[in-house]
């Protein structure tokens, strides 16, 4: 089978030839761009200046050489632009902390403060005096930094109307881009064999600073507090992102096979955000709201990211028609691989859940890392239903030896036949 054949058949539920396999092939199965380099010349794969297409995760593009090393199944459609107002194009070398060439974006003008810290400005008359990322001395990510005034006082909270017009500012494609992604996807599926997964991520459910102006603290409390007010920001939430996602497939729709819709943590380390009662009444509707018109706009399965804790919620993503799940993190509370495969890997697709990033992979020998990967490939693997993937982006501080041998150990067991 081709790679999107072996993907389409995994998220039908239907027994491919192979596992699929991802290396990279979305914003949260990503490598570091420092780790990226280091591999490359670890392999001898020329990995030497890499496109930094996710400032804030700092995420390399994975070029053909390193994905075919590892056998991935999937390429990712980027965004035009991901992060901090940054049109990823007309690429420059710059050098990261860690002493490694790469490539930003060509309006990527960091500032350096008297601490050595890095700002990245805005790039519109609105934000151009506004801190968007900020990089510390020596760091290797630039974290996203909301201004104080950025967040709305508890009492004066933002009308479901006001809160419709800034999401629509704030994640509606515009014409030029929706252009740049249909030409791109089409490229990606006309001339590969690999299956593409469209970078929207445009539903955003519980982001600090996302919800009517307030922080993420204050959203928790308007759960509890003011549950019809929550429900109005939900509906109005549901129904732009149907609308964004309804012009974006029209445009890159016949050339994708998955749509990366959400990457909102409901989980913590050791339970659910919030109670999954709260899920249940209240975000169930929304989310099966933007699955209903994914489906009827196009043949792509849908994709939801959460990390954490997300056992009791796992019934409610299912009714809210959500087609793939990623990565179960087995290193949270209640998510052990097993179980959540016997009781729900008939009804939804998992992606990731290959290993644990947190703890094993940067914390065990090649050994340890290579058998971990057969029992879970073991486990994952029966009736189809799971692509292969590390249970997030792989980080720095992953041995390389280690990152080789859980990839290896998956190639050796991925068959079915």
């Amino acid at each position: 089978m081709t790679s999107r054949e072996r993907v389409r058949k995994t998220t039908n539920h239907e027994i491919p030839d192979k596992c699929p396999i991802d290396f990279g092939g979305t914003r949260v199965t990503g490598i570091h761009a420092d780790l990226y380099v280091e591999l490359g010349r670890a392999l001898g794969i020329d990995t030497e200046l890499p496109r930094v297409w996710d400032q804030f995760q700092f995420l390399a593009r994975v070029e053909a050489p390193m994905r075919a090393r590892f056998q991935g199944d999937i390429i990712h459609l980027e965004n035009v632009c991901e992060y901090f107002e940054l049109d990823n194009e007309n690429w420059k070398p710059w050098t990261t902390s860690q002493n490694h060439q790469v490539l930003m974006p060509g309006n990527f003008r960091p500032v350096e403060d008297e601490r050595g810290y890095l700002h990245l400005k805005g790039l519109t008359p609105q934000t151009r005096d506004k801190t968007l990322g900020l990089m510390p001395q020596n760091g290797i990510y630039f974290e996203r930094y909301n201004e104080p005034a950025d967040v709305r006082d508890f009492d004066d909270p933002m009308s479901p109307e006001e809160w419709g017009r800034v999401y629509d500012q704030r994640y509606r494609y515009t014409d030029e881009e929706l252009k740049k992604l249909e030409k791109t996807a089409r490229c990606m599926h006309t001339y590969t064999d690999y299956a593409v997964c469209g970078g929207f991520n445009r539903l955003k459910m519980t982001s600090p600073v996302t919800y009517a102006g307030h922080s993420l603290q204050d959203w928790m409390m308007r759960l509890m507090m003011e549950p019809e007010y929550v429900d109005e920001i939900l509906d109005v939430t549901a129904e732009k992102c149907s609308a964004i996602a309804k012009e974006y497939l029209q445009a890159v729709g016949p050339y994708i096979d998955i749509l990366s819709v959400s990457t909102t943590d409901y989980g913590t380390q050791d339970r659910e955000l919030f109670n999954p009662e709260i899920f249940k009444e209240h975000f169930i509707a929304p989310i099966k709201k933007v699955n209903d018109t994914i489906r009827a706009s196009s043949h792509v399965k849908n994709f939801y990211h959460s990390c954490g804790s997300i056992y009791h919620l796992l019934p409610y993503m299912i009714e809210a028609g959500i087609d793939i799940i990623n990565p179960i993190q087995t290193s949270a509370a209640n998510m052990d691989a097993a179980d959540i495969k016997k009781k729900y890997g008939d009804k939804i697709t998992i992606w990731g859940c290959g290993m644990d990033t947190q703890q094993k992979l940067p914390g065990s020998t090649p050994e340890e890392v290579s058998q971990a990967v057969k029992e879970r490939m073991e486990i994952m693997m029966p009736g189809g239903g799971f692509i292969f993937a590390p249970e997030h982006n792989l980080q720095p501080n992953a041995p390389i030896e280690n990152i080789v041998a859980m990839y290896d150990t998956a190639i050796a067991c991925r068959d079915y036949q």
